[in-house]
């Protein structure tokens, strides 16, 4: 897929196409390739092809490709038994040395007969064969450029395409995933979420976003969200956040005075009254990225220094770190200076030598985890509040939307 364009911006109407193609679809004998590894071939085109034409009565679809999945795993199986007992296959597990054994088969072989000897030979062919099970499992042996061209019409797919058909022809793609969190979905295109909804039919989708913080255009709206949602997995509930955890009340209004009038009224900040904010303009700001961004280290240097914080270059070093701190807190052991012959600390544990503070009699004293350490000046200020989540999705088929003023 690194070949090819993304097709992200393209639109609903290619995967619309591959939808309605589907109906009526058939398999060509063009459509079917080997399995193969290297020079090695697994499983031939003949026999792909005859896997298939014995489920003719299926149309192309996952009921299909299930059962051409199964059938394919048991004519590979068969072979690698058929093998197993071949003179090659034998000798060459007879002649592999003690590492090699342990690593195959957990123990040192010593078999008293060929059937012995095949059974090793058939394990060793396994391992060997694994990658062909995937292969098989991947639909490798599928053409799926040649029968998506053949769907739409032109001379190749998009990234987004290909993965949207080989969902639609094989119904699976991430089966065993039970929630999935889009966090800025106004940044999505149409075809992005419509992938992901076929990608993860199972899932509880909960989506989060504001179109007023949108930095892309032509993304998807939170009408077409919806459709696409309502389509894959049901209702979708909506959840709108109007409240700002993160900016005092004067900053709040700022930013909600370019909402629309009906918004604008519904959100408020939980902080107390703050400063009022200056609008400082930029006379060259739009022609010079350079005047502009010299006026707000200016401003930034001004007002930490009416604030008695750090200057503005002291910011990113403690911002780094408080997250090494924040690291060294989950890998307790990994803190420098911990001497090798004392026992590793496990997270919510710390170790006190027997000979400083209260003894443990030996045994390691649980205490409560250690708490990061605090943000000091300017960094502590202006560290961002916590995010809001817009709701959770139900069943699966109920996502959820953010809504306007999720944040600020």
């Amino acid at each position: 897929l690194d070949n090819r364009g993304t097709g992200a911006d393209a639109g609903l109407d290619s995967l619309r196409a591959l939808d309605a193609a589907m109906d009526g679809l058939a398999l060509e004998e063009g459509d079917f390739r080997e399995v193969r590894r290297g020079e090695t071939v697994r499983l031939k085109v003949s026999q792909v092809k005859s896997a298939v034409e014995k489920f003719s009565q299926f149309g192309v679809g996952p009921r299909l490709i299930a059962l051409v999945k199964d059938e394919l795993h048991d004519r590979l199986s068969r072979r690698i038994a058929q093998m197993a007992h071949g003179e090659e296959a034998m000798e060459e597990t007879l002649a592999l040395d003690v590492e090699q054994q342990m690593e195959l088969f957990g123990e040192v072989i010593a078999p008293d007969s060929d059937d012995d000897t095949a059974r090793y030979a058939k394990k060793l062919l396994e391992s060997r064969f694994a990658d062909a099970h995937d292969d098989i499992e991947n639909l490798t042996w599928l053409r799926l450029d040649r029968i998506g061209q053949r769907m739409s019409g032109r001379a190749s797919l998009s990234a987004a395409e290909w993965l949207y058909l080989k969902l639609l022809i094989s119904g699976h793609g991430a089966d065993d995933a039970r929630f999935v969190m889009i966090d800025e979905v106004q940044d999505y295109t149409t075809t992005q979420l419509a992938v992901l909804a076929r990608y993860f039919p199972r899932a509880h989708f909960l989506l989060l976003g504001d179109p007023n913080q949108a930095i892309y255009e032509g993304c998807a709206s939170f009408d077409e969200m919806r459709q696409i949602f309502s389509a894959s997995h049901g209702s979708v509930e909506e959840c709108r956040l109007t409240t700002s955890y993160r900016s005092s009340p004067e900053i709040t209004e700022l930013f909600a005075s370019l909402l629309p009038e009906e918004e604008r009224i519904t959100i408020s900040s939980v902080h107390r009254p703050g400063v009022e904010p200056t609008v400082t303009e930029v006379a060259d700001g739009e022609k010079s990225v350079d005047a502009y961004l010299d006026a707000v280290r200016s401003l930034v240097a001004e007002a930490s220094r009416d604030r008695g914080g750090p200057p503005p270059r002291r910011v990113a070093c403690q911002a780094a770190r408080g997250r090494r701190h924040a690291r060294q807190r989950k890998r307790p052991h990994a803190r420098r200076g911990r001497r090798p012959d004392r026992p590793r600390a496990r997270q919510g544990t710390r170790v006190r030598p027997r000979d400083r503070g209260r003894r443990a009699g030996g045994r390691l004293r649980r205490h409560a985890a250690l708490a990061p350490p605090p943000l000091h000046g300017h960094l502590a200020r202006h560290a961002p509040g916590r995010h809001r989540l817009a709701g959770a999705a139900h069943s699966p088929a109920r996502p959820r939307l953010g809504t306007p003023g999720a944040r600020w």
